[in-house]
């Protein structure tokens, strides 16, 4: 699985003592291998380190995480009933709020845009626990290649942050690959119309 970070301080930060002179937004990069998940039709997840690196965060801080799936890869969960992708391991643990919003990649489903968040108290992580009710309506299914997530931590004691979780849980769960969308024939037909026509005025302006 191949792992990386990318941390970008919005504010003079002394990373090596622990503590951030001013509040800071720290970009986080994390890609995923779904093949080298603990995985079943009903659940996926998994934990680990930053093998990066990890960072400090203290309260006023914004982290903007991304969890990127490798290659094309895509998650489908129907009738999602737990969800969550995390910054974890802080040291020393401490109770902490945050908020903010995250937004699934390449989404398709009821859960294309993003989802308001309000994360309460808690010691082990940063980020958001979705349950069914913001994960999908409707049919409750939904594919994506990724989550974003972005939370200003409203009250944490300063820690430093070292690992990640990502789990799911749905009735069914499915690996699949994202392709972009691909013309329509007709569509085609039109351009190379258009090219064609393009091309019959180009000579006889030239000839």
């Amino acid at each position: 699985m191949a792992n990386s970070i990318l941390k970008l301080l919005s504010a003079t930060a002394l990373l090596g003592s622990g503590v951030l002179a001013n509040a800071a937004t720290i970009t986080v990069v994390q890609q995923l291998d779904l093949n080298q998940f603990n995985f079943s039709s009903s659940s996926i997840g998994l934990g680990g380190l930053l093998t990066a690196g990890s960072f400090n965060v203290a309260s006023g801080d914004t982290i903007d995480f991304t969890f990127d799936f490798v290659g094309n890869q895509t998650l489908r969960m129907t009738n999602p009933s737990y969800f969550f992708a995390v910054v974890n391991r802080p040291t020393p643990l401490g109770f902490h709020t945050s908020t903010g919003s995250a937004q699934f990649l390449n989404a398709s489903g009821p859960s294309t845009g993003s989802v308001s968040v309000v994360e309460t108290s808690c010691c082990h992580h940063l980020g958001p626990t979705f349950q069914s009710a913001e994960l999908a309506t409707g049919p409750g299914v939904v594919e994506f290649s990724g989550l974003r997530t972005i939370v200003t931590v409203t009250g944490f004691g300063s820690t430093t942050i070292s690992g990640f979780n990502f789990l799911a849980q749905a009735s069914d769960l499915e690996i699949g690959s994202y392709s972009d969308p691909v013309p329509e024939p007709a569509s085609l037909v039109l351009l190379g119309g258009g090219l064609l026509g393009f091309a019959g005025l180009r000579r006889r302006r030239t000839a």
